[in-house]
This record gives C-alpha cells, structure tokens and sequence, in this order.
C-alpha cells in the first residue's frame, strides 16, 4: 500500500477592528498550532505574509 502524504495546511485565527470610526482597520492572525500573533497596519501587509506564508521557501508552521 502506497503511503499517500498528509496535506499540507495553516490555521489562523483573524480579528479585525478599529478604534472609530475615522480609524483605518487593522488585522491581527494568530496562529492555531503555535498561537503566535502577527499584526497588520493595512490589508496590503496582511497579503505579503500570506503569500510568503504559502512560497516553497516558506514552510515554517507547515503540516508535514
């Protein structure tokens, strides 16, 4: 029988807010597995960490 390899995922928790409402959202990911958090002044940061998050060079926090 051929061993068929685990999927590979990230689980975030996110969370949006703003102090008022002339304030700009911010968005914060907390990881599932590590409960890290990283926060984001605009949507823009949020994006570049996914999209590194997802790169082959990226595997940190990865199901393996």
């Amino acid at each position: 029988m051929v061993k068929q390899p685990e999927p590979q995922y990230q689980s975030y928790l996110m969370r949006l807010w703003r102090a008022d409402k002339e304030k700009a959202w911010r968005v914060m990911l907390e990881c599932v597995d590590t409960q890290e958090r990283y926060g984001f002044a605009n949507i823009d940061g949020l994006y570049a960490f996914l999209c590194e998050q997802m790169s082959d060079n990226n595997r940190t926090g990865a199901k393996d």
